[in-house]
């Protein structure tokens, strides 16, 4: 990504994240591990991994997005990140828009290739750490090496 559009980005980090903090307090908790008390202190740390992820990308890597999925949720529907990642992305989009509109030197094909890379950075890092969550949780994921799955007992 361009410094410039990174560095457009960057300024936009205070909004962003007052931004994905309001969005985290419009829903209603259904454990107390969605609770925005919980999550909100993780943004800081989501922005940093986000940020960084975007600066190391090599130059020569496309643009490709990931088959990652803001959408889709654990099966048991209760991994707080389902909801953490997905108005983040909302916010970080936001934020993405908004410096782009600052900047009159970004072509159209820039603007793109910049959402493409936020984009697929984004969706790398919500991926990773849903799963994560899903693999130490008791439900497990869609049933995955989970003790009490169908058939998990049968030798």
């Amino acid at each position: 990504m361009e410094t410039e559009a990174m560095a457009g980005l960057a300024t936009e980090r205070a909004r962003i994240h007052a931004m994905w903090s309001a969005l985290l307090r419009t829903q209603r908790p259904s454990n107390p591990l969605k609770s925005p008390e919980a999550l909100i202190p993780l943004i800081a740390w989501a922005l940093d991994e986000l940020f960084y992820a975007v600066a190391s990308r090599p130059s020569s890597t496309p643009a490709e997005v990931s088959p990652g999925n803001l959408t889709g949720k654990a099966c048991c529907g209760e991994n707080p990140y389902d909801f953490f990642f997905s108005v983040g992305f909302q916010a970080v989009l936001e934020g993405l828009v908004r410096s782009q509109a600052s900047s009159f030197d970004l072509s159209a094909s820039e603007r793109d290739d910049s959402l493409q890379i936020v984009r697929r950075a984004f969706l790398g890092i919500s991926d990773r750490e849903r799963a994560a969550f899903c693999g130490i949780c008791r439900h497990g994921f869609a049933g995955a090496g989970r003790r009490d799955a169908p058939g998990a007992n049968e030798s």
